[in-house]
């Protein structure tokens, strides 16, 4: 973890990143050939791993400047840093969390009992929109602010699941896999 010092991070970090992508590409496939609830849990904690990597603590642990050098060079852009790189990562994630309300409204009113109602359905389109709206901005915004954005941007979008939950509208167990991840991005924001 965060304990390495000095010239052992990058001989850490690569043979971490060697024995992270073997067991990736040993487990992954398993778990997509068989749908189950660790598939979706796996790919979830997969997600925290930028977030962590992105933070502070992070930043000052780990080898950025090897993985950015070449970052930069092929976008053309040699002032990034590993803050800009945490905010864009941050606005995806804050975009991805509203798409699975779209994937629940238009996949019709089954899977739940008793059905949903159209205004159900409409309120998970509307709220469905507003994270990527949130989002949006915090790309253009300047650091701290932009991440300070995408901390409230995500804990509203937390929130909102919470309630979503509450209607009974979002499927069963699924606050306990959004937490982690929202808990892991606020901090590390």
């Amino acid at each position: 973890g965060f304990a390495l010092g000095g010239g052992a991070i990058a001989g850490a970090t690569s043979s971490a990143a060697v024995n992270a992508a073997r067991l990736c590409w040993g487990v992954v496939p398993s778990l997509l050939a068989r749908p189950c609830a660790s598939c979706p849990a796996a790919l979830t904690a997969g997600g925290i791993i930028p977030f962590a990597a992105l933070s502070r603590p992070g930043q000052q642990q780990l080898a950025h400047e090897q993985w950015l050098a070449p970052l930069r060079r092929a976008l053309g852009r040699p002032s990034l840093n590993a803050t800009e790189v945490q905010v864009t990562y941050g606005a995806a994630i804050l975009s991805f969390v509203g798409a699975p309300h779209w994937g629940l409204a238009l996949g019709g009113c089954g899977g739940f009992p008793g059905g949903v109602s159209l205004a159900a359905n409409a309120a998970r389109l509307c709220w469905g929109v507003v994270p990527s709206l949130l989002a949006w901005p915090c790309a253009s915004i300047p650091a701290p602010l932009s991440l300070d954005a995408l901390s409230a941007g995500l804990t509203l979008a937390f929130l909102t699941d919470g309630v979503f939950a509450a209607c009974k509208l979002v499927p069963h167990g699924y606050l306990w896999l959004r937490a982690p991840p929202t808990i892991a991005a606020v901090l590390s924001l």
